[in-house]
């Protein structure tokens, strides 16, 4: 018998850690150095009773309990017949885990605070070609790139989008997120994914919306003239999304015109059936530079804006054995989500890396250049068209510089009282905004305040406790099953 672990099972090694990650659940289980090993011998080649020879009777043991354990989980094909599995080389440190792709400059609206508009209409050279783009994503393959999250301009005005999408899944890269502002996305797109390509439904679609009605969705959405038609096509598309299954997340940029209505909103994005809202206030980036003055809203009607939201939304939480059930999950800048009623919030030590979400991500432009995030565009270390590609530009210096940077590194923010749930913020926007990595991001600074004096507060006198972890090396809200 032939024993082969599954496409969908992958095996990650990052940091001496080892872990099996399941692209359609998004499960992660821990595993150690010798299981690691053990699981790479299960490419379909070797008979098991061949592997089991190598090991002595104590391993054997381990092992078969090992074996029941992933046949519990399905995760191995037991063949007749050899057939091969070719499992990435082993990526030393720094390992790239997960990239967000601006798969294309195109985009079919002009929005008013768009963070991209220096890329738009290959204002920086042109879009990748199709073979280009291929490239690229065979290239993530063999690093064993976990997640890929596509964006644009709008990525299905890219004709060659799907062609892209089947690639991906063919390396078996797990595709995390695509973001669209929903106005054109074709009838056909969800039988696309679901029926071609499989696409695993925790493949989370962010969608933006901007408002609840057409008029204030069209503050940022740009095609004033056609208000409601680009109102109702995204409208449309969300519920497609919704009625498919997938994880759909609704994003709201604030603006002047939209601030007040939050709260109102809250109900409103519940009824779409979504399952995410995130909110955030634009960034001076790309287009907002120019457009802030006009369309940004006032702060402190934002900070009551956020607070009303909030107590929308913990008064629908409710403790039920021993968990929360909610109807919906909100995202609120770096501030609030609803995760923090639901697991440790590991706080940040002067030792932490500055933006630990990060570490293991970077971006690459629709010309294909590749940056430290979305909104560090100032910082090209690379681009994907050349021939040390995407795997020099992570590992170069510039790169690690901005990855390794720390809490006790940012000079501005040493001696903050409220450093520990911060984290300092956003590197890129206090780099853009204040003019240094070391300077302070003025949008964090308003808002981290609301963590510990508002809410909480509010998650205590509803019951609901939020439980911080000091002396934690990383800042997460995930967890690793053991296997």
């Amino acid at each position: 018998m032939y024993v082969k672990l599954k496409k969908q099972f992958r095996l990650l090694a990052c940091d001496g850690k080892f872990e099996l990650f399941k692209n359609d659940t998004v499960e992660e289980f821990q595993l150690d150095g010798e299981q690691y090993e053990f699981l790479l011998r299960l490419d379909g080649t070797t008979e098991l009773s061949e592997i089991m020879k190598e090991y002595d009777p104590e391993s054997r043991s381990a092992i078969t309990d090992l074996l029941g354990e992933l046949r519990a989980l399905e995760a191995l094909e037991e063949l007749d017949q050899p057939s091969r599995r070719v499992f990435p080389q082993a990526y030393p440190s720094p390992y790239l885990e997960a990239v967000l792709w601006d798969v294309t400059s195109l985009c079919n609206l002009r929005c008013t605070h768009c963070y991209v508009s220096d890329y738009f209409k290959e204002a920086k050279g042109p879009d990748l070609s199709t073979e280009e783009a291929l490239r690229v994503i065979d290239e993530m393959g063999a690093m064993n790139v976990r997640d890929l999250s596509l964006t644009g301009g709008e990525p299905f005005q890219r004709k060659d989008f799907r062609d892209l999408v089947r690639r991906i899944v063919e390396n078996n890269i797990r595709i995390a997120s695509i973001f669209t502002n929903g106005v054109d996305v074709g009838d056909d797109t969800v039988d696309f994914f679901v029926e071609e390509v499989k696409l695993p439904r925790r493949c989370r679609v962010r969608i933006s919306l901007d408002g609840m009605t057409p008029e204030s969705n069209s503050v940022l959405r740009g095609r004033t003239s056609e208000a409601k038609v680009v109102f109702e096509k995204t409208l449309g598309t969300i519920r497609r999304f919704v009625e498919a299954g997938f994880l759909v997340s609704v994003g709201t940029s604030i603006h002047r015109s939209n601030v007040q209505q939050l709260p109102e909103m809250y109900s409103f994005a519940k009824d779409l059936g979504v399952q995410e809202w995130r909110m955030a206030v634009p960034k001076p980036i790309g287009q907002y530079k120019n457009t802030e003055n006009l369309i940004g809203a006032n702060w402190d009607e934002v900070l009551v804006a956020y607070k009303g939201v909030i107590d929308a939304h913990l008064a629908d939480c409710e403790k039920v054995d021993g968990g929360v059930k909610y109807p919906i999950k909100v995202d609120i800048e770096q501030t609030f989500r609803t995760e923090l009623i639901e697991k440790t919030l590991n706080t940040f030590n002067p030792d932490d890396i500055v933006c630990f979400y990060h570490k293991s991500r970077c971006s690459v432009k629709a010309n294909g250049d590749v940056t430290p995030c979305g909104y560090f565009d100032h910082i090209i270390t690379g681009n994907v068209r050349t021939v040390e590609g995407l795997r020099q530009a992570w590992e170069s210096t510039a790169m690690q510089q901005v990855k390794q940077t720390r809490i006790k590194d940012i000079s501005d923010c040493r001696g903050c009282s409220l450093l520990r749930t911060c984290g300092t913020g956003c590197r890129a926007i206090a780099s853009k905004v204040n003019g240094g990595m070391c300077s302070k991001d003025p949008y964090a600074c308003r808002t981290a305040p609301l963590l510990e004096d508002y809410i909480a507060v509010s998650l205590k006198q509803r019951g609901l406790q939020m439980t911080m972890s000091d002396g934690c090396s990383e800042y997460s809200v995930t967890e690793n099953s053991p296997l």
